[in-house]
Order: structure tokens, then sequence, then C-alpha cells
């Protein structure tokens, strides 16, 4: 529907259809990495295929993965490619529209996410927004901002939750995959990948990192014993963050 030439497009047969036992994976969500991406692997390699694109069973997140030039396969966090899609959907509109007027242009990310997207829309002049976590956030913003006669050009959160456009004020793994593919097919015109762009814009924006993770714990004593810490730590005598909990 994109234009995309077919051939080019593999389709994983086990994983095509509906499945509600999700039984070719451990985790049906591409935000849990490789466990999720077995199969995807398998076809990409006996393809000779060089990327990757995931969308969970409701296709509102997307996970992309890249074959690197040693033949390993990296797989993109949500905050590298939330800043390659922000830096792509300026670009590609700042093409179709000479005389835009900068200042009405926007970014959005939740507060979990990298700040990256800040930086870029500073050096850009363009307007960026954090919001809570969770696209209700996000998308009531950018509601707010187009009644307004504001142009929000992509709102995104690290947990591979996209929103490129706003002809769905949501997350939207579908477009996602659309937009991400037009900017491999860009870069492919001009001998690079996406992680050769990503490190054009840690060299022009400022290298950004960032390391999320989660623990898992079963006893509820405990998890209000260590939400018990955090929300009391700092008080009148003490205004200093912790090193550890």
């Amino acid at each position: 529907t994109a234009g995309f030439p077919r051939d080019k497009l593999l389709v994983v047969t086990e994983q095509r259809d509906p499945d509600p036992a999700f039984s070719t994976v451990d985790f049906p969500n591409p935000e849990e990495g490789a466990s999720a991406l077995d199969l995807s692997f398998q076809l990409a390699n006996k393809s000779g295929s060089s990327y990757i694109l995931a969308n969970d069973p409701d296709a509102d997140r997307l996970g992309v993965a890249q074959k690197l030039r040693d033949g390993s396969w990296k797989i993109l966090s949500g905050n590298e490619i939330g800043a390659l899609l922000g830096w792509w959907l300026l670009r590609c509109y700042k093409e179709r529209n000479k005389d835009v007027a900068l200042s009405k242009l926007h970014f959005l990310a939740s507060t979990v996410s990298s700040k990256i997207l800040n930086t870029i829309a500073k050096k850009e002049g363009i307007n960026f927004t954090e919001t809570l976590t969770g696209f209700k956030h996000m998308g009531n913003k950018s509601s707010e901002l187009q009644k307004a006669g504001e142009v929000v050009l992509f709102a995104y959160e690290e947990a591979i939750g996209f929103m490129c456009g706003t002809n769905v004020l949501d997350k939207d793994g579908v477009a996602a995959s659309v937009v991400v593919t037009e900017l491999i097919r860009h870069l492919e015109t001009r001998d690079l990948m996406l992680t050769d762009q990503l490190e054009s814009l840690y060299t022009t924006y400022g290298y950004h990192y960032s390391l999320n993770s989660y623990y898992l714990c079963y006893d509820p004593a405990i998890t209000d014993k260590i939400f018990n810490r955090i929300r009391n730590y700092m008080s009148d005598t003490n205004q200093s963050y912790p090193e550890y909990f």
C-alpha cells in the first residue's frame, strides 16, 4: 500500500495470522527484545535481509532490528528509534513546506523517554513538550495544539510507541513501520544504515544515553518498604537524592 517492492517484504509465516495463545514466543511484545524476534532472525538470516520490523499483536508498537556489517544483529531501543523518526519527520516536513514557521512545529515525548528530541528541537528552533507517561497525555496535548493551529510532527515513548503525524492521536506501529521503511530506503540511496544515521545525530546534537530496566519483586512487604522509602526519602532537613535503595 505504501509503494514498497513486495518482493522485498518478507513475513514470518508462523506469526502472520492471529494466534491468541502466542504459541511462537515467550512474550509477544517486541519490546522484550531478542526472545520475541527468534523466528524473525532466522528468516532474515536465511533470506539475507538487513532489517526486521516487528509489531506486537495489536500493532500499536514497533520494534526494529538491523543487521550490522559484522553480521551480528542490533535491536534498536525505543529512544534510538524515536531520535531517528523525529529527525526524519522534521526533515521531510521542512522539505515539503519551504516557508514553514518553525515556531509552530512540535515534538512530544513522555517523561521516561530520552531528552534527545528536546535537544534536536532547541537546535532546530521548534517546540518540545514533555508529558506524563502514557499516550493519552501526548494524544490529548497534541489535540490541544492542533486546535490552536499548531503542527505536531511526532510523539513517542521509549517503550517502542510512536505517533508519526496526527492521523491517529495514539501510538501506531503500522504507520511507524511505514515511516521507518521510508527512512531506510532514503539512507540506502546514500549507502547508509540506521545506525550510521544515529551516529550522525549524536555528532550533530550530542550523545544521549539511557539505560532502562526493571526488577521483579513478589513480596508485597518489600515493595511497600521500597516505595515508602522513595516517597519519604527527601524531607525539610534532607534535600539530597539517594545514592542507592
